[in-house]
């Protein structure tokens, strides 16, 4: 029995080991699928690689309320504009026909609906081919790998408590033994918990290395400002206005922000991309979504860390304080019209 301990606290503590190097391996191997440069992201596609679908579609209808395409009323009913001319953008197109009907339709129901139309699953499909997303389900071995390292890390726990808990019921004696299978259990059940911590963290977002430095260039191109009129928006990059400021940082970025607070709201659907979950599958095997608490901010990429081999490609966080800007208010039954 004096050695059955430090021996079982030594494998436990190699297969942990094993397990950790082999998810770094798999993980990093996967994220480094090459991707195609591109400096010429729409905003759409800035947005779907920063938050999602959630994120494209908040982006939509901010772009619509700038245009003063759409309207949006208190409790986040989004109405289409008498004579508005349907957009060439499919998604766009896809938001306004849902907000065609009488009466308008939520920003949650249109995320939900939107979520799993044919033009969120062709920008999807875009990024995937572009090497700038993973597939659905690509990460189910690392997945798997961090699994098996969190019951080492339980059975590691479970090690260390009854090396202490046997000497000192006095069942045996106090002895280097003794004291190695505390450490080495102890040590291997701290550091695993960890690892197994921050391998999960970075499991739900789908961004290869190429798509978040494509992410990234654009956030460093375009530092966090209050967005612009649309009307300011000629001859800039497309990351620009509210559209670009919303794709890459979220609603904050909207001049008016009692506008921005209707439109994040979630009435009666599920979820906070307004489908009870992920978006088709496609957030992180539909596993997350994107680490989202709240108001839709920039903070973290697809649910915080990025772990490629072990380095940290931490997100851009950011508190979007949902107050009122713009001097604008909400009465009359409606907000909106481009951010007046």
């Amino acid at each position: 029995m004096e050695f059955v301990l430090p021996l079982v606290a030594v494998v436990v503590a190699v297969l942990a080991r094993n397990a950790a190097s082999a998810f770094t391996r798999e993980h990093h191997r996967i994220r480094s699928v090459s991707g195609f440069s591109r400096d010429d992201l729409t905003h759409y596609e800035l947005a779907y690689l920063a938050g999602g679908p959630r994120r494209v579609i908040n982006t939509a209808i901010a772009l619509l309320v700038d245009r003063e395409l759409v309207r949006v009323a208190r409790g986040g009913r989004v109405t289409v504009v008498a004579g508005t001319v349907p957009p060439a953008d499919e998604v766009e197109r896809a938001v306004l026909d849902l907000a065609a009907v009488p009466g308008g339709r939520s920003a949650s129901e249109i995320r939900h609906e939107v979520a799993h139309a044919p033009a969120m699953t062709d920008l999807k499909l875009r990024l995937i081919a572009t090497g700038l997303l993973l597939p659905d389900g690509a990460l189910n071995g690392p997945h798997a790998t961090n699994t098996r390292l969190g019951r080492l890390v339980a059975l590691a726990f479970a090690v260390t408590a009854v090396s202490l808990v046997v000497p000192i019921a006095g069942l045996l004696p106090w002895s280097p033994l003794a004291v190695g299978a505390v450490l080495v259990a102890g040590v291997t059940a701290a550091s695993g918990l960890r690892a197994h911590r921050r391998y999960a963290r970075s499991l739900p977002s789908l961004l290869t290395r190429s798509g978040r430095d494509a992410l990234q260039a654009a956030q460093t191109r375009n530092a966090r400002t209050k967005a612009e009129p649309a009307s300011l928006m000629a001859d800039r990059a497309v990351y620009t206005g509210v559209a670009g400021g919303v794709a890459l940082y979220g609603l904050a970025e909207m001049p008016d922000q009692t506008v921005a607070v209707e439109i994040d709201q979630d009435h009666g659907v599920r979820g906070r991309d307004g489908s009870g979950g992920c978006a088709a599958g496609s957030c992180g095997g539909g596993a997350s979504d994107w680490g989202y608490s709240g108001y839709d901010s920039g903070g973290g990429h697809w649910g915080g860390g990025h772990s490629d081999g072990g380095h940290s490609g931490g997100g851009h966080s950011g508190s979007d304080g949902g107050g009122c800007g713009g001097g604008s208010s909400c009465g009359g039954g409606g907000c909106g019209g481009g951010g007046n």
